[in-house]
């Protein structure tokens, strides 16, 4: 599980691994989401794939732990 970074309070999801693509929705910092792949596109930066189909620049997210994970 991931989410935005506390940095990046507002984060925007885009349809491909691209700044420049559509956004598909904004990411609040406290909002938890579920990583199914990640990619590097054409400029070599990488990307996280959402359960949603949706992308999102992997500099901009954290991972979410537990407390019990450790």
């Amino acid at each position: 599980m991931w989410k935005p970074l506390n940095s990046c309070p507002n984060v925007a999801a885009r349809v491909k691994p691209y700044s420049n693509a559509g956004g598909s929705r904004t990411l609040t910092k406290n909002y938890v989401v579920t990583i199914k792949t990640k990619a590097k596109n054409s400029v070599g930066n990488w990307w996280y794939k959402t359960d949603k189909g949706d992308w999102i620049y992997s500099e901009r997210l954290d991972e979410h732990k537990h407390s019990y994970e450790g």
